[in-house]
């Protein structure tokens, strides 16, 4: 599950291993951390989504990137699912900076995007469901709150392609996700937010 990353590194400097090994590290740590937690649990004890039962809360890591290579911004997702996946609230930290690449840009070291928050609202649609694996496709609304020259706005549309795991009959699963945030050239610059992240839900 983790190919996608392992794959993409050599199109940016070796510096752009620092943030792989940094997500590969959190989502380590956020898996480990849950696994201890669910020991100490049973269905007796308290559950927030009682009144819910078909709501779902997912927190990860991720990377930035753009079509070209690495970007080196490091993202934390969490998102709460609602109706079994149908509609996503999703908060976004863009938590480091991100660099420019590609064609007619300044040096590597130019910062093209700053930290950022960003909030998501979508519609999610499942087009395969397997017993292990589900696929996902999802279009919806972005706000950030920072104008860079990746976004000329902050109000942007939002596009979701997604792969779940399910990793057991408790319902933990990882989703494997890739977003897009562009303004479809309303103003200019519009090469939009990629972002690659993996989400654990127990």
């Amino acid at each position: 599950m983790l190919l996608p990353v392992v794959y993409a590194a050599p199109f940016r400097r070796e510096g752009s291993w620092a943030s792989v090994r940094g997500v590969v590290v959190a989502i380590a740590l956020l898996v480990s951390a849950e696994n201890a937690t669910a020991q100490t649990i049973n269905e007796n004890d308290f559950n927030p989504f009682a009144p819910c039962p078909k709501c779902q809360l997912l927190v990860g890591a991720g990377a930035t990137y753009q079509f070209w290579g690495w970007s080196d911004g490091v993202v934390l997702p969490v998102t709460l699912e609602l109706d079994e996946s149908r509609w996503e609230l999703g908060a976004f930290r863009v938590a480091t900076r991100q660099v420019a690449i590609g064609h007619g840009y300044p040096p590597p070291d130019y910062t093209s995007a700053p930290p950022f928050w960003g909030f998501s609202a979508m519609r999610r649609w499942q087009f395969l469901h397997r017993s292990w694996l589900r696929l996902y496709a999802g279009a919806g609304g972005s706000y950030k709150t920072e104008i860079d020259t990746l976004d000329s706005t902050r109000l942007n549309f939002s596009y979701l392609l997604a792969a779940r795991f399910d990793l057991g009959a408790r319902g933990q699963l990882i989703e494997i996700a890739t977003r897009h945030w562009s303004n479809a050239y309303i103003k200019s610059p519009n090469i939009g937010e990629n972002f690659l992240t993996i989400s654990y839900s127990y």
